[in-house]
């Protein structure tokens, strides 16, 4: 997978969260010990409906995949920065 463009928009409308997508396959999981301000940011996508909200600024970025196609990916920053600390993209790799 190769990135083509990051950047940190506003949302225009309500957008799926795809770190959400990852999220909820392994919240659930003993493994993870979120720390209360991590159990906030899930309580608060929740609510949205693991959404990122119209105002809201979110990660976008344009990817190749790993067929050669053309990937748009959104996070909610705070989803993200938890899939990261702990390795929940690990298996994202061709």
């Amino acid at each position: 997978m190769r990135t083509i463009s990051e950047s940190e928009p506003v949302a225009r409308k309500n957008y799926g969260c795809d770190a959400c997508v990852w999220l909820t396959e392994r919240l659930y999981d003993s493994s993870l010990n979120l720390t209360f301000a991590e159990r906030r940011a899930v309580i608060k996508a929740r609510q949205n409906g693991w959404r990122i909200m119209k105002g809201e600024k979110h990660l976008q970025a344009t990817i190749i995949g790993c067929e050669n196609e053309i990937i748009s990916w959104r996070a909610i920053p705070e989803i993200h920065a938890i899939c990261v600390e702990y390795d929940i993209y690990e298996d994202a790799i061709c």
